[in-house]
This record gives C-alpha cells, sequence and structure tokens, in this order.
C-alpha cells in the first residue's frame, strides 16, 4: 500500500526552478515527479557513499597490513637496507 501524500509548500530560486522545469521536460515526469524522483535518488546516494566510505577504511586498513609483512619481509632479507620512512 503506498503512503499517502502531504502538500509541501517550497520556495526556491528562479534558477532552479527553470532547471527543475526543463529536467521534468526531458524526462516526461511532471515537475513534482522530478523532485520526489530527485529527492529520493539523493537518499540514495547518501547510502551508497556511507558503503563506498566503508569500503575505502577496509582497503586501506588491508594496504597498511599488507605494508607492514613486506617491510618485514623485505627487512628480514636484507636489514637495514631499506628506508621505509
Amino acid at each position: 500500500m503506498e503512503s499517502p501524500t502531504v502538500q509541501f509548500k517550497l520556495n526556491m530560486p528562479t534558477s532552479l526552478r527553470r532547471q527543475l522545469d526543463e529536467a521534468s521536460e526531458k524526462s516526461g515526469r511532471s515537475v513534482t515527479a522530478e523532485i520526489i524522483s530527485r529527492l529520493e535518488k539523493s537518499f540514495e546516494n547518501d547510502e551508497e557513499m556511507a558503503n563506498a566510505l566503508d569500503n575505502i577504511d577496509y582497503l586501506l586498513d588491508r594496504v597498511e597490513k599488507l605494508e607492514a609483512a613486506v617491510q618485514s619481509h623485505d627487512e628480514m632479507l636484507r636489514p637495514g637496507a631499506y628506508d621505509w620512512k
């Protein structure tokens, strides 16, 4: 069952309204449908961004561990040969 809608008064710059008019015309949607679509996508993008940042944190941790392993390995093979700073 679809949730009920509410009316929402919104003030915006004229230039933004023009952009919405153009975008809604291109997409074949009403301006209201265009606004709703773009708002929904912004929330999806927030979740995707949070997931991407989590993945970056995980990968950075893995890189740091691999660098430490390589440094340890190289130091065992050739003590003092590399400056790891």
